[in-house]
Order: structure tokens, then sequence, then C-alpha cells
């Protein structure tokens, strides 16, 4: 599923579903100070630096391809993420990043979270493999 439109709501929920990768062109985005559901089938890139906003994310994807968040919000809270095995989950945002559900991927699949100028809260325990900073 190609995001090629601001997709955004002031508060509720955004849910994408996909049977294969989600991805994002200019001016594609997502908005919300809600929960942002993606579920994807072979990846999601959601990259477009400075233009997604949500508070908080949940993201499964079931077969093949990274997950990659790219994000600008006063804190973001991930409330889980479910990576298939041997796959990356990497999130960024500018401001705080928190966790309060399980962030998994599988065997020789890699977690970065970084948090750009604000605080890095974990809030569920990670993987030991999971790279974690804030700068």
């Amino acid at each position: 599923m190609l995001v090629n439109a601001a997709v955004s709501s002031t508060s509720g929920a955004i849910t994408v579903n996909a049977g294969a990768a989600i991805t994002e062109s200019a001016p594609g985005s997502f908005a919300t100070s809600g929960l942002l559901t993606a579920n994807s089938v072979t990846g999601q890139t959601l990259t477009l630096a400075g233009t997604n906003a949500v508070g908080s994310y949940k993201a499964t994807n079931t077969t093949s391809g990274n997950i990659v968040l790219t994000n600008t919000f006063s804190t973001l809270t991930i409330t889980g993420i479910t990576q298939t095995p041997g796959t990356n989950v990497t999130v960024t945002n500018t401001g705080n990043l928190t966790n309060t559900g399980a962030i998994t991927t599988g065997a020789n699949g890699n977690i970065s979270l970084t948090a750009t100028n604000g605080l890095m809260t974990i809030g569920l325990q990670l993987p030991q493999a999971a790279r974690v900073r804030s700068r």
C-alpha cells in the first residue's frame, strides 16, 4: 500500500492493513495524537522525516521486510511491535520515546529505538540485542 497523501485524525485511531508493504511517497504521512496501528505482510517504511506525527504506534509484519518509522511527536508510545524473524525494527522519534508493549523480532533480527532531542523510557523489557539511544 502506497500512502501518497496525508492521513490524519485529531485524536482518533488510524488503522492501516496491507496485504503487502506499507510505504510513503511525498506528501504521504500519518498524523494523530492517538494510535496508528499498521499491519503488513512485507514490511513498513514510514520514513518521510518530519511528516509523520503520531502519539502511539502498534505494528505487525508477518512475512518479510523491515519495520521502519521516523516520527516527530512530543512523546511517541510504542504499544507493541511484532516482527517477522530475521528482519529489523527501527523506530526514531524526534521527542521522547517510550514503550508499553513488547517489541519482538526473531533470530537474526535487530531492534533499534532512538529518541532525538528527548528521553527514552523503557516501560517493558526489550530483547537483549535491542539497541536503544537517546540523543
